[in-house]
């Protein structure tokens, strides 16, 4: 899968290919579909018949109301979610639908200078790109031998020159190229520490990756990413609601720079970090696994299997 794909279109490949190594009876919903959006599903043939199955993070918004309506099993991600749609009238479960490739993706070698910090995704302010930026550029600006890189294969041109205009200089790189594979992304431009302050209530499929090569992370706190993750290999962000921001709040510039401060002052706990959670990530989430731990137990327990 290209790297150019976008998070939404690597999740239901990648599930897609697990279900069909594991010999499910799994067919795409539309398979010369190329946006996949947010919400996505499945028609699923099991034993009596087909069966659309929905994955989503649960966001009540109007755009979800026909796929809820047209599917016959919904997974939602998060347990925070779940609680929130409680009085939906269709069967619902929780599965952490992420992962990673093990055969792909493993611990990568860095070198103590320069500290970098890491953004791999389309810069748009509901990913926090702009919190981070000013951040970064507050806090580093008078400290020398450390960098931001921003990089993403095909930024949307309005959008780069947007942020590159604003924030760009010699300490803060926006970076544009094709790769060949994710994980040559992460060897170009190798971070000590990767930084995601989104705003957004579902995970970013380069956090794992992140994560699993070795780099710790500074996320946002929200609930999904809580239960996900472990405070042995992340530094949290706090969230703070004011205005309120989709009931989980946002992170702050200076609390983003008091967290990015901290990793590039404690140098030997951001590798031990990395180290934790590159097994962390390895043991629990991949693609197969995911699917094995949360949700083959679901389509048995229904007779669907």
């Amino acid at each position: 899968m290209d790297y150019s794909a976008t998070a939404i279109e690597l999740v239901f490949y990648h599930l897609y290919e697990a279900m069909r190594d594991l010999s499910l009876p799994v067919v795409l919903e539309d398979p010369n579909e190329k946006c996949i959006e947010l919400w996505h599903g499945w028609d699923f043939q099991p034993k009596g018949g087909n069966i659309n199955v929905l994955l989503t993070t649960g966001i009540s918004q109007i755009t979800t109301w026909e796929r809820w309506q047209e599917a016959d099993l919904i997974f939602i991600s998060s347990k925070f979610f779940l609680e929130r749609n409680a009085d939906c009238d269709k069967p619902m479960y929780l599965w952490h639908h992420h992962g990673i490739d093990p055969d792909i993706f493993h611990v990568l070698e860095r070198s103590d200078e320069p500290f970098v910090f890491s953004h791999s995704v389309l810069p748009r302010e509901h990913k926090g790109s702009d919190l981070l930026c000013e951040a970064f550029k507050k806090t580093f600006s008078n400290i020398e031998n450390v960098f931001l890189h921003i990089n993403h294969p095909y930024s949307i041109e309005s959008c780069l020159l947007q942020f590159k205009q604003k924030y760009g200089n010699e300490k803060i790189k926006f970076i544009s190229q094709n790769y060949r594979s994710r994980l040559e992304a992460w060897k170009l431009y190798l971070g000590d520490c990767y930084v995601y302050p989104t705003l957004l209530d579902s995970v970013g499929l380069t956090v794992l990756e992140a994560l699993s090569t070795g780099i710790p992370a500074i996320v946002s706190g929200i609930e999904l990413y809580r239960e996900l993750l472990d405070d042995r290999c992340v530094f949290w962000l706090d969230m703070i609601d004011d205005p309120p921001h989709h009931g989980f709040g946002k992170p702050t510039v200076d609390d983003i720079g008091n967290k990015m401060l901290y990793a590039y002052e404690h140098r030997e706990e951001v590798k031990q970090k990395g180290r934790y959670g590159a097994n962390y990530i390895r043991a629990r989430y991949t693609w197969k696994g995911c699917l094995i731990r949360e949700f083959l137990p679901v389509m048995r327990e229904r007779g669907y299997l």
